[in-house]
């Protein structure tokens, strides 16, 4: 494909270069060298794409502009959910002491704990849909609720795509690890 600026290529040169792209070796090695150079290449634009939010190599569930705006909507609250983990940890230490009554308290505050965790998740998924029904059609938005549910259950340093705003909503700044520079 050329690029802005530049004529269009001749047929000829273009079904060449097509052909080109996509010949593979003869020589078992080297088709495999070069299936995995393909597939390293098809690995390094996916997690690019998730700090860059790029639509053309996000993942299928991640495109779209209600999934985009379904990120940002759940990024810019704190929820129970993404405390859920590190907090079911501290659950798990504590249910090691031989102490009868701690493990009883521990496993009331976990039940209390789960609890908020349904009823948060009940009430994003509420604004979601109330949100969604303003601006999209019923077809468009379909799966986009339970979408945004999975994302508040994930801990922020662990979501893909990485976030876009901070909490409050605010822009946050795009920083790709060294390995994607």
């Amino acid at each position: 494909m050329s690029e802005k600026n530049q004529p269009t290529p001749k047929r000829k040169d273009a079904e060449a270069a097509r052909k080109k792209a996509v010949k593979i070796p003869s020589d078992k090695k080297a088709a495999k060298a070069a299936m995995r150079e393909r597939e390293t290449q098809s690995r390094v634009l996916l997690r690019r794409a998730m700090y860059t939010h790029d639509e053309k190599y996000l993942p299928a569930r991640d495109r779209g502009p209600i999934k985009a705006w379904v990120r940002d909507f759940v990024d810019k609250r704190v929820s129970i959910g993404e405390l859920f983990i590190p907090f079911a940890m501290v659950i798990i230490f504590f249910l090691f002491f031989p102490n009868v009554q701690l493990q009883i308290l521990v496993m009331n505050v976990w039940t209390i704990m789960f609890i908020g965790l349904i009823i948060d998740a009940t009430i994003l998924g509420f604004f979601i849909r109330r949100e969604l029904s303003k601006k999209y059609d019923k077809t468009e938005r379909k799966g986009a609720i339970f979408y945004g549910i999975t994302r508040s259950i994930t801990m922020r340093t662990l979501r893909l795509p990485k976030p876009r705003v901070k909490i409050g909503g605010s822009p946050k700044e795009i920083v790709l690890p060294k390995s994607l520079q």
